[in-house]
């Protein structure tokens, strides 16, 4: 087969191209087909506010049933099952606040998926299979509870090589023997970290003026005391690009170079930020310089309201859309923002 057309396949596990996607200019969205003895098969349209959040992922060891990310008839993206002899669709798992993402355990057994992950405010693992349920409770005691994900595991299952990631804890790999359950140490993406005091990272929903949640990570000096500084300090707003993409609890070098030299450094999740369903990403079009800026403006002022940010010394900075947004927040509303930082921002002269 010679691709010329769609951009995106599904194969079954002895390498069989069995579902392809091609976009649809004409109506917008895209088109999934299935591919049958050479021939394809339009199967399933996907509107254009459902792009980001469905994908098809695998077949099951059988070829007969299409497990795929979902958000059609919902408004965040769940795990479904798709029975192409039945023709029936079953959920396998959902989250009431997020969709779900592509941090999961895959059984290298049956090839089914054992657990998967959700990020609200921080990781949470819903677990599908019960026999995993130990293992997950004791990687999250024995890590000190940072968040993590199975990187890969031995072919009879008995043994994961784990990542574990934090705010005071860069990458950290582990190999974990789920037979004995013992954990043991392999190595550090940063051991120079090692002796350092670093600080940890708050996750806060913000309201914004319409209501709307916006999840948001704050990280302070790490000689604060408590979840307040005693008095408010200079702060910088760093603004995620995209801007379809978002902001998560973990190990951040720009909160923590900043906060190491005396700034509260806040990141928001505003409205246009993936992770949170369709309709969130939806309320961004056409606000680019609009409802998107008054999310960070909205974010702002909660600093100011609770202590946190010193009026007056407030700086944004951001790379790509969060580029563009630092000048729109120099420019829109220059007595928030005394000074601002701009990477490859997006800009017209």
């Amino acid at each position: 087969m010679e691709n010329s057309e769609f951009w995106n396949f599904a194969f079954d596990w002895q390498l069989n191209p069995r579902v392809a996607r091609k976009a649809e200019p004409a109506q917008g969205g895209s088109q999934l087909y299935r591919l049958v003895d050479g021939a394809r098969e339009p199967w399933l349209r996907i509107p254009h506010a459902d792009e980001l959040t469905t994908w098809p992922l695998f077949y099951d060891r059988a070829g007969n049933a299409l497990t795929m990310m979902s958000s059609l008839g919902r408004n965040r993206a769940a795990l479904i099952r798709v029975d192409e002899n039945a023709g029936t669709q079953t959920l396998l798992a959902e989250h009431a606040k997020v969709d779900l993402g592509d941090t999961r355990i895959l059984n290298p057994k049956t090839f089914e998926i054992d657990a998967i992950a959700a990020n609200y405010l921080r990781q949470e693992w819903i677990v599908l299979n019960p026999a995993v349920q130990s293992d997950l409770r004791f990687l999250r005691n024995n890590l000190n509870s940072v968040d993590f994900l199975v990187d890969s595991q031995s072919n009879d299952n008995d043994r994961w090589v784990v990542t574990a990631y934090g705010p005071k804890q860069p990458l950290s790999y582990f190999l974990y023997d789920r037979r004995r359950q013992v954990l043991s140490s392999l190595f550090s993406a940063r051991p120079e970290l090692a002796g350092y005091r670093l600080a940890p990272m708050q996750s806060h929903v913000v309201k914004a003026r319409d209501g709307l949640d916006l999840v948001s990570y704050l990280t302070l000096p790490a000689e604060t005391q408590g979840s307040r500084p005693t008095e408010p300090l200079p702060m910088v707003l760093i603004v995620h690009g995209g801007p379809w993409g978002r902001d998560v609890y973990g190990y951040r070098p720009d909160h923590q170079w900043l906060a190491n030299r005396g700034y509260a450094v806040l990141s928001v999740n505003y409205r246009a930020s993936t992770g949170f369903g369709k309709d969130f990403i939806d309320a961004g079009t056409h606000e680019h310089a609009g409802k998107m800026h008054d999310d960070l403006i909205d974010a702002v002022e909660w600093a100011v309201r609770e202590g946190i940010a010193r009026r007056g010394k407030i700086a944004i900075m951001g790379t790509s859309y969060g580029g563009y947004a630092t000048l729109v927040g120099l420019t829109f509303t220059p007595e928030v923002f005394c000074c601002g930082v701009s990477i490859v921002g997006i800009s017209t002269s």
